[in-house]
């Protein structure tokens, strides 16, 4: 065999008498002649300085359309839903985390957060970003230039950081404007949720409810009024305010039929760190659901882990939980299938036990949580 289990790169071609040599993908040198035709974003150019890590000052920053996937077009949108997201190189898993809680809501982007509508030539992307400091909204402008991976023969150039599920623009664009108003993507590498649901909703009731001995206590966030927000630092005031995991798992139940969003992680001393249960530590998971069957006494939450993929809890009421068989009934209430997208369910008992921190923006979204299936083309305008 010509392969042997080898890379391509690697493989020894010329025992099959092929003779090879290398060369510039064709779709980057389309994008270097069409570059002066296009809208480029001075204030945040493509250059080393905006990614701001060594490791990826030799990226090429290629337009986000010329990234659509073989035999494909890529769309600003397409039907958005939370597993749109999938988390890249930079440890921004609390944007992606709270850009997959909105997701839920899947009118929110299109018609709150995005002034344009649709792909354009120009490559200029204009959103509605709220601004604490000044407490106004303003417009944030973006052109679609985005760094990749550099690509060669064998290989396509592919998005560093955030990655479309699909073939979607505008979950690079939103990470692009949040790495702008932060002053690089290595300035979104760790933050808290909470802060990108202030930018994108302008709620400023936002909260922290962190465990400690087995309490949850609920901690206010201090909104900073500094003209360069920092994601990576948050401060809190204390309310006095503590509940007991059945008074705690009610309020979360309050905030999901609010339509509030929410986030959840682990603590831990290592950034990341995945654990034998499939979970991950210091690492944010987006809440997407509290769900209560008062007939059979079951408590679940559903969460999303924004790497995408089959890093998933594997305990009770995991993907391969045989509870599922056990209750078909809730199976088919909440609407279960098994797939390695990073959603999961949990019993509220594993959740309390083992999560150290819940965040909460509340704010009431004018669209109800859509199923996916079949709810979401009778979502009403607003």
């Amino acid at each position: 065999l010509v392969f042997k289990n080898e890379p391509p790169q690697e493989a020894n071609w010329r025992k099959a008498g092929i003779s090879l040599y290398e060369c510039d993908p064709i779709f980057e040198k389309d994008e270097e002649e069409n570059e002066i035709e296009s809208f480029c974003d001075k204030e945040f150019d493509a250059v080393p300085s905006s990614i701001d890590i060594p490791e990826f000052n030799n990226a090429s920053w290629i337009r986000a359309p010329k990234l659509h996937e073989k035999n494909s077009v890529m769309k600003l949108f397409n039907m958005i839903e939370p597993n749109d997201i999938i988390q890249g190189s930079v440890g921004s898993c609390w944007l992606l985390c709270a850009l997959s809680a909105l997701a839920e809501f899947p009118a929110f982007f299109e018609r709150k957060v995005f002034i344009t509508k649709e792909i354009n030539d120009e490559g200029k992307y204009e959103m509605n970003f709220y601004n604490p400091s000044n407490r106004k909204w303003e417009i944030q402008t973006v052109d679609d230039r985005i760094p990749c991976t550099k690509g060669s023969w064998f290989r396509k150039s592919s998005p560093l950081f955030a990655k479309p599920h699909e073939n979607e623009m505008y979950i690079l664009l939103l990470e692009k404007a949040f790495a702008k108003i932060a002053g690089s993507y290595q300035k979104i590498s760790g933050g808290y949720p909470v802060l990108a649901w202030l930018i994108l909703t302008g709620c400023e009731e936002l909260y922290i409810w962190t465990k400690k001995n087995a309490l949850w206590n609920k901690n206010i966030v201090n909104v900073s009024r500094n003209s360069q927000i920092d994601f990576q630092k948050l401060y809190v005031n204390r309310t006095g305010v503590r509940f007991e995991n059945d008074r705690f798992f009610s309020t979360l139940k309050e905030c999901d039929n609010k339509n509030y969003v929410m986030g959840a992680s682990i603590h831990g001393n290592e950034m990341e760190k995945k654990r034998n249960d499939g979970l991950v530590e210091r690492h944010a998971y987006s809440l997407i659901e509290v769900y209560d069957n008062l007939e059979n006494n079951i408590q679940l939450v559903c969460l999303r882990n924004p790497w995408g993929n089959e890093m998933e809890w594997n305990g009770d009421w995991s993907d391969e939980s045989n509870l599922w068989q056990k209750y078909p009934h809730i199976k088919e209430e909440l609407n279960f299938e098994k797939k390695p997208d990073g959603l999961f369910w949990m019993s509220s008992t594993d959740f309390f036990k083992i999560f150290d921190d819940v965040q909460v923006c509340c704010k009431s979204m004018d669209t109800p949580r859509a199923k996916f299936a079949d709810e979401i083309d009778n979502i009403e305008e607003v």
